[in-house]
């Protein structure tokens, strides 16, 4: 008698590859789910089967690439949701700051504007008496000292457009 041939897709290992990266990712993509997902893929039927074939695969260049590629296809498609996001926060969070920090993030990641993190502890004394102090030594060439912070730079704000679409941006200038 002659023995029933099985379809080449069910017995070709690219599918069961194939099989065994998706019930690897699906069961949570940890070492440890491995030996389950090479028997959910066909590719062993014991524990110790499974094991061995699950190290095999995993330890393989073309497996660790397919694996990767698909992580990142996760990855973009993820990307669209929180994109989505955003701009339902952008327009329609009830809390005027969270419109804001989504409208921002909007324009930073098309690449509109850019949006500087860091902050800056900025102390001033305004009194008449050190601003016509500091506009005289100004005028005489001299350097204006700061007591307080020695540390200190003195600069100008300009803004500067960061594209064509002339977004203004504030860039700080030393003063020569």
């Amino acid at each position: 008698m002659i023995a029933p041939v099985m379809p080449r897709t069910l017995t070709d290992p690219r599918t069961q590859h194939a099989a065994f990266l998706a019930h690897y990712l699906e069961l949570g993509g940890r070492p440890e789910d491995g030996p389950e997902a090479a028997k959910r893929a066909g590719l062993a039927t014991n524990d110790e089967d499974a094991k061995r074939s699950a190290a095999i695969l995993l330890g393989s260049d073309r497996i660790q690439k397919r694996l990767k590629e698909e992580i990142q296809a996760r990855f973009v498609s993820a990307s669209n949701i929180a994109f989505k996001t955003i701009i339902d926060l952008a327009q329609n969070a009830r809390n005027e700051s969270t419109r804001l920090a989504a409208a921002k993030e909007c324009l930073e990641k098309g690449g509109i504007v850019t949006i500087s993190r860091s902050a800056m502890d900025l102390r001033i004394d305004n009194s008449a008496e050190a601003l016509l102090e500091a506009l005289e030594r100004k005028k005489r060439g001299e350097a204006i000292e700061y007591a307080d912070e020695p540390d200190a730079i003195d600069a100008e704000f300009v803004e500067v457009p960061r594209s064509s679409l002339c977004s203004p941006r504030v860039m700080a200038q030393a003063v020569k």
